[in-house]
């Protein structure tokens, strides 16, 4: 995965390429939920790392947040797939 570079910046270097950073694909964590109901029906649990396509961007996210359209999916919607990943 090649860095994030600023359009009309000058190459880099190889000495001063910054190393690719390291792909995991033991899993992740996500908020699932498997049945519509309160918010008891939230787990925070691991999952698998979702594909990435050959010319794909993997990007490392540190925090997601849980919004009013999930909250209301969750409390009345129909689970289209076990478990829901929240997001």
């Amino acid at each position: 995965m090649k860095p994030a570079r600023s359009p009309g910046a000058p190459p880099l270097t190889p000495a001063l390429a910054p190393d690719p950073a390291p792909v995991h694909s033991a899993g992740m964590k996500a908020a699932v939920y498997d049945r519509p109901g309160p918010p008891s029906v939230f787990r925070y649990t691991d999952v698998p790392d979702p594909g990435c396509a050959p010319d794909g961007v993997v990007v490392e996210v540190r925090a997601i947040s849980i919004e009013g359209g999930d909250v209301l999916h969750r409390a009345g919607g129909v689970v289209t797939s076990a478990p829901h990943i929240v997001g």
